[in-house]
């Protein structure tokens, strides 16, 4: 029964993830113009005055990989008694929390919620899914690949560079805007034309940081199960 949970617990939050960008890309090609991803922010993909024909399918994306994301934990994420499994359960809160905020952020109107609410949604939505997805796939990688204490905590950093460069590239440069440039407008395609280096675009950044978060979770639906030899004694649970 447990195997069957997982099983579907995964194949259903992969179903959620092809969903989101099956929704992305509809959103994307419906968009009124030319949409370039590393001189536009998704929040354009979302928006009724912006995207009038497509916002819709932007949403049902998001709104669809939320629900099952939240069917996922709700199947067993973290159930395994492998100390992979130990992990997850410790993730388990955040990724709860994270995928009913992305749900609601991209369901309820702007009326029902107070001001700025989607943006506060959206904000921990974020940050509770970057947290749990990336501590559960480093996890996951380092308990296939047995090592001494030093090593794990060398290969955990190098993981963590691989899959949080974005968002650190995306801090980094909106604090040099901040500091540097701060009569520069908030990135869109005149950025192009005026020739703004593109490496300071938050747009880019967040594409690529949806990019890593998406394949994060691709991989922890799709890596099989963590070897018998990590399972832990029941006192420990």
């Amino acid at each position: 029964m447990g195997v069957s949970r997982s099983v579907l617990g995964r194949a259903t939050m992969l179903l959620g993830l092809c969903g989101f960008w099956l929704g992305l890309g509809i959103a994307c090609w419906r968009f009124p113009g030319e949409y370039d991803w590393r001189y536009m922010t998704v929040s354009n993909l979302f928006s009724a005055k912006h995207n009038p024909s497509g916002y819709v399918w932007g949403a049902a994306g998001v709104v669809l990989c939320g629900a099952l994301g939240t069917c996922w934990v709700a199947l067993g994420f973290g159930r395994s008694t492998t100390a992979v499994g130990c992990l997850r359960r410790r993730v388990s809160p955040l990724l709860a929390v994270g995928f009913p905020c992305m749900t609601l952020a991209a369901a309820l109107p702007s009326e029902w919620l107070i001001p700025k609410g989607h943006d506060w949604l959206a904000v921990i939505a974020f940050l509770a899914l970057c947290s749990g997805l990336v501590q559960a796939w480093v996890q996951s990688i380092l308990w296939r690949v047995p090592a001494p204490p030093l090593h794990r905590r060398a290969r955990a950093i190098a993981l963590l560079c691989v899959v949080l460069w974005p968002v650190a590239g995306a801090a980094l440069t909106q604090a040099y805007l901040a500091l540097a440039r701060p009569e520069l407008p908030w990135v869109t395609l005149a950025w192009r034309a005026q020739r703004i280096p593109l490496f300071l675009s938050f747009a880019l950044w967040e594409w690529l940081t949806c990019f890593m978060l998406s394949g994060c979770l691709a991989m922890l639906c799709l890596l099989p199960p963590a070897p018998p030899q990590h399972r832990i004694p029941t006192a420990a649970r």
